[in-house]
């Protein structure tokens, strides 16, 4: 049986592979990625938490997350300092999470993260159909402006911690962002449009309805 490569640090190799992974959605070259970053990723993780079981869930959350985001690996200048960054964040959130009890966000941009529950089916289903709205928005950006967006806004990084990582400077990740944020509004904003235009109608043929009833 063929045994897998073991993965060097050199950055031609891993540049590689990431090549690999980002484009080619390799699976065994991401199981290289993985094996060679997440024994350090851990010991750090685990200086953090105090917890093998927690570092070992948040090390694994990290490499699922690379895993679901892979396109974005290309937008990535230094993979070790985006590992170690995106484990830290991760860590410290997974600190904040336990200290407030597992507390929800209330970023109006992700609302299905919100702690504002509702029984009603009707707020449930418009809540589902906003967030749909503003995951579709994201997918649609600029390859650049989407990286920026994802890794302040879900990684939680700094805009200095993103321009090292895509070698561009504070003030383009700040822009980027910008205009990120803009087009999403945008496109909630048409939604919301449709929202009171398709009330408007049910509201009229309600009223037209209960009319032909009390003509017929």
């Amino acid at each position: 049986m063929h045994k897998p490569t073991c993965l060097t640090s050199s950055d031609t190799h891993i540049n590689l592979i990431v090549h690999k992974i980002a484009q080619h959605h390799d699976q065994r070259a991401f199981r290289l990625l993985f094996d060679h970053f997440y024994p350090r990723l851990f010991s750090y993780a685990k200086l953090i938490l105090k917890s093998p079981s927690l570092a070992e869930e948040v090390v694994s959350d990290v490499f699922v997350k690379v895993w679901e985001q892979r396109s974005r690996l290309a937008s990535v200048q230094n993979l070790n300092s985006y590992l170690f960054i995106v484990t830290k964040h991760q860590a410290l959130n997974q600190l904040r999470s336990d200290s407030r009890h597992l507390s929800f966000s209330t970023d109006p941009y992700f609302p299905e993260q919100s702690g504002q529950h509702d029984d009603n089916p009707e707020q449930v289903y418009l809540a589902a159909e906003y967030a749909h709205v503003v995951q579709e928005a994201i997918q649609k950006l600029p390859h650049r402006c989407q990286a920026v967006f994802k890794m302040v806004r879900q990684d939680q990084l700094s805009y200095k911690e993103v321009a090292v990582l895509l070698d561009i400077s504070p003030r383009t990740v700040e822009h980027q962002l910008a205009k990120a944020m803009d087009r999403i509004r945008q496109a909630v904003h048409q939604y919301t449009n449709c929202q009171d235009t398709r009330s408007y109608l049910l509201t009229a043929i309600k009223h037209c309805a209960l009319l032909l009833l009390f003509f017929a």
